[in-house]
């Protein structure tokens, strides 16, 4: 009898790419470019997060001498984060690492 070898699918490998930025435009954009190419790509995802945005709050007295009245200054830095989780096959992985990327935000990639 001649029996042949199944073929078994090939092995699905997991990404996480997050996305920081502080400039929330930008990084929508970017955030929305790769939801769009996923779905035409037809990739696989688990995960399409946005996270909280982080406000980081610093509070400074204006003067430097100390004296007079006391005024102060309110500075304000706000991080946007977007996580996406894809899985993917072999033919894929090319795809994933040629995206484009303005400047402004920061990508981790992450093979799981």
């Amino acid at each position: 009898m001649n029996f042949k070898k199944k073929e078994l699918p090939k092995q699905f490998q997991s990404v996480k790419i997050t996305l920081t930025s502080r400039n929330s435009l930008l990084i929508e954009k970017i955030f929305h470019n790769i939801l769009n190419n996923i779905k035409d790509k037809k990739i696989m995802n688990r995960g399409l997060t946005k996270i909280p945005t982080r406000t980081l709050t610093v509070t400074t007295r204006k003067s430097p001498c100390g004296e007079g009245t006391n005024t102060w200054d309110h500075f304000e830095n706000k991080i946007y984060k977007r996580i996406v989780c894809l899985s993917y096959q072999d033919k894929i992985a090319a795809y994933i690492a040629n995206i484009n990327i303005e400047s402004g935000i920061e990508v981790d990639v992450k093979v799981i």
